[in-house]
């Protein structure tokens, strides 16, 4: 049995210009050594992924052997810059299932390839 969590989160960036926001998130994120950090080109614009995964030591007091134990625990996050205005989406997912991680990462893959944003409202039918 595999578990993760799955969270969406929308912050205001201050910024329009998606390449812009999408650069100053990668550098932000390449301050961590720890972390692999890729830029995305979704049909939606540009996007920044994160991976990291994180060792944790459980106390014996909580394990089923008694015994302390690691616990590797992975997380991708995705920040997606809306084309749409000054706001971007954040996707995180979170396991200690690693050894799921393909199924988990195909699945986020889906979703933030699939995200979409609107036209801003009365943009129909006009022209620059």
């Amino acid at each position: 049995m595999a578990h993760c969590s799955l969270t969406v989160a929308v912050f205001e960036s201050g910024e329009n210009d998606q390449d812009v926001v999408a650069q100053g998130i990668q550098a932000i994120l390449l301050e961590d050594p720890m972390r692999e950090v890729t830029w995305l080109d979704l049909p939606c614009g540009p996007a920044v992924c994160g991976v990291t995964f994180r060792k944790l030591l459980v106390d014996g007091a909580y394990t089923k052997s008694g015994q302390d134990e690691e616990l590797v625990m992975g997380q991708i996050q995705v920040h997606v810059p809306f084309s749409s205005g000054p706001y971007t989406a954040v996707f995180t997912l979170d396991t200690a299932s690693v050894e799921q991680w393909d199924e988990f990462s195909q699945a986020v893959a889906g979703i933030v390839g699939s995200v979409e944003f609107p036209s801003p409202a009365g943009a129909e039918g006009q022209s620059d």
